[in-house]
């Protein structure tokens, strides 16, 4: 088994899915790389920064 960093930046989109399907590892590193991301393109729909968080987290959860 491929041991994985969360803050660990190099992996490809294709690789992280490959390491999600051999290891919950893999999830760590999608949650990080993609937060930014997607909760600022969701401020401009929510204002509550707590809230934009949980849905996140639960989008997260669903994906995997």
């Amino acid at each position: 088994m491929r041991v994985v960093r969360n803050n660990d930046e190099n992996y490809t989109d294709a690789e992280i899915v490959r390491i999600l399907k051999e290891s919950i590892d893999g999830i760590g590193i999608l949650y990080d790389r993609h937060k930014s991301f997607c909760i600022n393109r969701m401020k401009t729909m929510y204002k509550d920064h707590e809230e934009l968080k949980d849905i996140y987290h639960d989008a997260i959860m669903r994906f995997y």
